[in-house]
């Protein structure tokens, strides 16, 4: 056995330990139940609609929800279906059990690493791909988010698996085989999250990047130039004839762009992206470690002019969008992180002749694996029990309103999408006043002790209030029957 071939057999056993750990930090720090908001209810919720032929009437609920309450920008009447579509299998089998979900999203993050170290093969080599692969995936952040039933995971696999198959297919001049994949490949990946029409971007702006490569310009080569873009389309309409197309409703929240929030965001997914790195990082550190992001990304814009065009589009998408959350920058994480690495190597051969970055990559990593073994072991040491929308209480609460409620009247709660997963019946949340409460509701819902933003914040409002009558109480939460008054009739 040569030493070449003894070194790749070593680095494949580091490679699956390392994807073994990650796996098994995913499971052991999986707590019961699901943490309260309520976007993974209505990614369930159209995973069932599927299953049981209901795809309309739950898309139409949730429309009722979103039209109807104080806020509309909660929620797209719809969620793309791409994730609904993965979790339907399970939901089919499984029923409304979190810990199979949960083993999805972990299952889907091992899937995520090992396309992602298929995607650096011939960009870095070990020891240096397999710190970086250590970096990302034995970190708190993703180990964590596998908790939650929500589509960030999913699209940082397809995502990268459509990366994966164009760089692949540009080997061999794009066969039309491959082409037919990349479409259909991008277009799932936007149908798991918009922002994955930066793939279609990226690939557009690369096949001008390459199109040198074509001795001619043919019907032929125009073809094999557009037919992925094609297929994308094709499958795109395709899909609307099958699926309501409601996640593109949120398309309208663009009308709220302000300059002045998207530069807080920016400036927000910087820091987080450093913060990955290492969660006690300084200003100093910060800086320097966007330094060696642009250092690596301007080194290499040739050879991955690809990855850079997706990276950026991406970034766009967030810049232009008005809302933010954490998960929503999760998909830059991993190329800021390649990149990152490049620009590293980059300055240490510039200072001392040679490449450390693997290295610093394994100190960072060793930093976030003694910060996610802290975590782990807190959480062992804690008695996890279920809680949140999954608690007994909440099902308690569920159970009354299913066996109370009819199914015509609507119920006022801060998390409407969670009711109606639950309990079938339409929902939507009011908390501007008792009186708007009582005109748009015929049930109320509250939180006894937990003053959240969709909840009338003052709740005395209610007891004081003719029309609410206390119906139901436990340790969560307290119902109320919506007495409404006489209609005023004008006689013919």
């Amino acid at each position: 056995m040569s030493l070449k071939t003894n070194k790749g057999s070593i680095y494949s056993v580091f490679f699956i330990v390392i994807l073994a750990l990650t796996f098994l930090f995913c499971l052991m720090n999986h707590y019961e139940g699901q943490s309260w908001g309520d976007d993974f209810s209505l990614y369930l919720n159209q995973a069932r609609s599927i299953i049981y032929g209901t795809v309309e009437i739950t898309v139409y609920n949730n429309i009722y929800a979103v039209r109807n309450s104080t806020v509309s920008t909660f929620s797209p009447e719809s969620y793309p279906w791409g994730f609904p579509l993965l979790l339907s299998p399970f939901f089919y089998i499984f029923g409304i059990d979190f810990k199979f979900f949960k083993i999805l999203e972990a299952i889907i993050l091992i899937a995520f690493l090992f396309v992602f170290d298929r995607l650096l093969s011939n960009k870095l080599k070990n020891p240096e791909r397999i710190a970086l692969i250590s970096l990302i995936g034995l970190n708190q952040v993703f180990i964590l988010h596998t908790n939650d039933v929500l589509a960030e995971i999913p699209f940082l696999f397809f995502s990268a698996l459509t990366l994966y198959v164009i760089q692949q297919a540009s080997k061999t001049n794009f066969p039309t085989p491959l082409n037919i994949l990349i479409g259909s490949l991008m277009l799932f990946t936007f149908f798991i999250r918009s922002e994955g029409i930066a793939l279609v971007g990226a690939f557009l702006l690369y096949q001008l990047f390459i199109i040198k490569q074509f001795s001619k310009i043919d019907f032929k080569s125009f073809m094999l130039f557009a037919s992925p873009h094609l297929v994308f389309l094709f499958l795109y309409f395709l899909s609307k004839a099958i699926f309501p197309t409601g996640f593109t409703s949120h398309l309208e929240f663009l009308e709220n762009f302000n300059i002045e929030t998207s530069l807080h965001h920016t400036d927000l997914i910087f820091k987080l992206l450093g913060i990955f790195l290492n969660e006690n990082i300084n200003l100093i550190n910060s800086i320097l470690v966007i330094g060696f992001f642009l250092i690596g990304l301007v080194s290499r814009w040739r050879e991955d002019f690809l990855f850079i065009a997706y990276w950026f589009i991406v970034l766009f998408v967030l810049f232009i969008w008005p809302y933010f959350y954490n998960r929503y920058m999760y998909s830059l994480i991993p190329l800021f992180c390649y990149f990152f690495a490049r620009g590293c190597g980059l300055v240490s051969v510039w200072l001392v002749g040679k490449n450390y970055s693997v290295y610093l990559l394994l100190l960072l990593a060793g930093l976030n694996l003694f910060s996610l073994v802290e975590k782990t072991a807190e959480h062992n040491n804690d008695i996890y029990i279920t809680y949140g929308p999954a608690s007994a209480d909440s099902k308690a609460m569920y159970d009354f309103i299913k066996n109370k409620v009819p199914q015509d009247e609507v119920v006022v709660f801060p998390f409407p999408r969670v009711i109606n997963f639950y309990t079938l019946r339409k929902s939507i949340f009011e908390y501007e006043s008792a009186d708007i409460i009582m005109e748009k509701g015929d049930w109320l819902v509250l939180f006894k002790n937990w003053n959240h933003n969709f909840q009338i914040s003052n709740i005395s409002e209610i007891t004081r209030h003719e029309g609410f009558e206390h119906v139901f109480e436990n340790r969560l939460y307290i119902i109320y029957k919506i007495k409404k008054g006489p209609k005023l009739t004008i006689d013919a």
